[in-house]
């Protein structure tokens, strides 16, 4: 196996879809090399399934599995209020983005439900990570990897 995080390159201060699009570029490429080596490879991050599925080289069609670490909507706002719970913090957020912890709070919810929602679209490997330490969540991963 050969193992990378998305954004172990460097991300830039203003990311959009074309630097998205020009790294998964990348790590397809990586992949399709390491596929004529007989090497598997993963790559960790918050990714866009149809993204990937568009931008692969049909010519030089490799298998993509997607896994799913899934995290419960009452963690992910603990751990959200828990980022912001300083009057400083949240005077920061609000400065930055113009908006309240609860809005941001809110906003990643929505995210995490359309995230979802595509997971399950994908027939994507769905891990509910809620109470897993994160050594539990890889020993899940590499069990479902090796499966």
């Amino acid at each position: 196996f050969d193992v990378h995080d998305f954004d172990e390159r460097g991300v830039p201060k203003n990311v959009d879809a074309r630097w998205r699009q020009k790294e998964t570029r990348h790590w397809l490429n990586l992949g399709y090399k390491n596929s004529k080596k007989n090497i598997s490879t993963i790559i960790s991050g918050i990714s866009v399934p149809d993204e990937i599925l568009d931008i692969r080289d049909k010519r030089r069609s490799i298998g993509i599995k997607f896994c799913f670490l899934d995290y419960s909507n009452k963690q992910i706002k603990n751990r959200l209020i828990n980022r912001f719970n300083t009057k400083t913090k949240k005077e920061s957020l609000k400065i930055k983005f113009g908006i309240t912890p609860e809005e941001f709070v809110k906003d990643n919810l929505l995210f995490a439900g359309k995230m979802r929602e595509n997971a399950k679209k994908h027939k994507s490997y769905i891990l509910n990570t809620t109470k897993d330490s994160p050594n539990k969540t890889v020993q899940k991963v590499i069990k479902w990897i090796l499966r």
